[in-house]
Order: structure tokens, then C-alpha cells, then sequence
């Protein structure tokens, strides 16, 4: 039964819509990229909303020298 991974990405499948209007390719692939994080979170039980302000919190407080791109 797979009812319960259909219902982590319906919200990705319906925002596809919403991405014609993201102006750029780039954009477009930034939304995708948030969408999947937030999915992730949702499936293992996390809030996505502490999780994505614990890792920008993190990242902020990084060097520039230990960030890869």
C-alpha cells in the first residue's frame, strides 16, 4: 500500500501548475528542491518549519571557506 508516499508528493504534483510562473528555469528548480526538503520532512515526522530554520540558522553561521558549492 502506497497511499501514504502518494499523499507526501500530491502537493508537488499539484504545484507543478504553480511553477510555470516561477519567471526562470532556475527559480523553477529552487521550488522543486524547497518542495522535496519540505515532503522529506512531512514523510520522517520533522516540522519543516524548525527544520528549515535550524539549517538557516546553521548555514548562516558557517566560514565561507567550509561552504561547498
Amino acid at each position: 500500500d502506497t497511499n501514504h508516499i502518494e499523499r507526501a508528493i500530491r502537493p508537488i504534483a499539484i504545484g507543478r501548475r504553480n511553477w510555470m510562473f516561477a519567471w526562470t528555469e532556475l527559480g523553477a528548480k529552487h521550488i522543486g528542491i524547497m518542495q522535496s526538503l519540505i515532503s522529506t520532512c512531512r514523510l520522517h515526522g520533522i516540522d519543516p518549519y524548525t527544520y528549515l530554520v535550524d539549517v538557516l540558522q546553521r548555514v548562516s553561521m558557517q566560514p565561507d571557506s567550509q561552504v561547498h558549492t
